[in-house]
Order: structure tokens, then sequence, then C-alpha cells
């Protein structure tokens, strides 16, 4: 209820930290002796412990994205998540908003999103202004909107710049 959806983006994927899986650490000890010429008796000890390998950020899934003023809603073929504004404790925005990983209060992991098309508005530039839209409105918005849209404009100039 008095909730305004303001942007919607097609061919976006979800990212969650997943295991990697896991593998074994140990060795063992002993001694063989010989008992016959291609034939030995091993006498000893294996020990060791599973280890669980560090997690990764992977693509799980993709679909679209919705960006509200209150929340970013992701549905896609086999998941679909909400990023809730008013339970937000992180959001970590990657170079041109390429990707957004935030952490909501109600789930253990973080997830969030990347472009899949690098010609489309990103993730993290739509989430950034939305944001902006429910904490300070659409004035603050714009501004946020038009001081990114210089930073980026003004680093493709140095881009192109040093190109030359």
């Amino acid at each position: 209820k008095g909730e305004k959806a303001y942007f919607k983006l097609d061919n976006v994927s979800l990212t969650e930290w997943r295991s990697t899986g896991s593998s074994y650490q140990g060795g063992s000890q002993g001694v063989s002796f010989r008992i016959a010429k291609g034939v030995s008796y091993r006498v000893g000890q294996s020990r060791g412990t599973l280890v669980k390998n560090p997690e990764e950020l992977q693509i799980v899934d993709s679909g679209s994205a919705i960006f509200t003023d209150k929340r970013i809603v992701f549905v896609g073929a086999k998941y679909n998540r909400e990023w809730d504004f008013s339970k937000m404790v992180n959001v970590d925005v990657g170079t041109n908003g390429i990707y957004v990983n935030m952490a909501v209060s109600n789930r253990q992991k973080n997830s969030g999103l990347r472009a899949s098309n690098d010609t489309d508005m990103t993730p993290g530039i739509l989430a950034g202004i939305v944001m902006e839209i429910g904490e300070s409105g659409i004035p603050a918005a714009k501004k946020y909107a038009l001081d990114v849209s210089k930073q980026m404009r003004d680093a493709l100039a140095i881009d192109s710049k040093s190109a030359t």
C-alpha cells in the first residue's frame, strides 16, 4: 500500500554466496615391510579432517528486478527475492553499478543483483536512485542521478583521453 514502482530491469542475474564444496586434509604415517618381490605389507594409520571450502559469490538465477520506493524485488525462473529498505543493513555497489550486493536483517547471507547486459541501466545505480527516493524524495533522487551521470561522463572522458 502506497508503494510506487519506478524501474523494471530485465535480464538481471541473482547472486548469492554459495559453498564451493569441501576437501579432505590430512595424511598418513606408518611403515611398509617387503614380504616378497612385488608384495609389501603396510602398518600405520591415516588421519584427517573434512574442510569446507570458502563460499563464493555465484550467479544462481536470472530474471527481472523491480525497483520501488520501498524495496527491490527479483523475480526469476527458480527464485524470488525481496530487499526491503526498512530491513536494509548494508549495500555494496560495484564499479559503475554493475552489481549490487545487499544485506537485510531477515536473511543470514547477503545476496544481490548483477547486470547481464552492459547497455542497460545497472542494478547498483537503480538501487541508489530508489533508495534516495525512499529516504529523501524525488528531488534528492534526481540530484543523485545527475551526480552519478556526471561521474560516469568524467570517467569516460578520462578513459578516452588516455586511450589516444
